[in-house]
């Protein structure tokens, strides 16, 4: 982890709270039997994240809906990506979209789009 991504680590634990992002590998579909393949396995990663509103001129209806959240999220591995599940001040999320933010070719944060579930 670079200096960088160590002090907005800081940061948010500071002035965030608590977020658990959930990845899961979901067992793989058999077309020919119908049945799902193996099991499905899910790892939960426990972060520091700061959610804010979307201002009224984001909110389009269509990508970005009333009531989803913008998550600055501090640096996790793995990273979190569209579909995983968030745990934030007591309501479940899903990430619909998410976006790194770079330092010379490092990973800084994550921003992401969580809709309530």
């Amino acid at each position: 982890m670079s200096g960088q991504a160590e002090t907005a680590a800081k940061l948010l634990a500071k002035y965030g709270e608590p977020v658990s992002v959930t990845f899961s590998d979901y067992a793989e579909y058999d077309p020919v039997t119908g049945a799902a393949d193996g099991t499905t396995t899910q790892t939960t990663v426990v972060s520091s994240g700061y959610p804010s509103a979307y201002s009224t001129t984001e909110i389009d209806g269509t990508v970005i809906e009333a009531g989803d959240v913008r998550l600055i999220l501090a640096l996790i591995s793995p990273a979190p990506v569209m579909g995983c599940m968030v745990a934030l001040g007591g309501k479940a999320y899903r990430i619909m979209a998410v976006r790194q933010v770079r330092l010379s070719g490092a990973d800084i944060i994550f921003i992401c789009q969580v809709r309530a579930n």
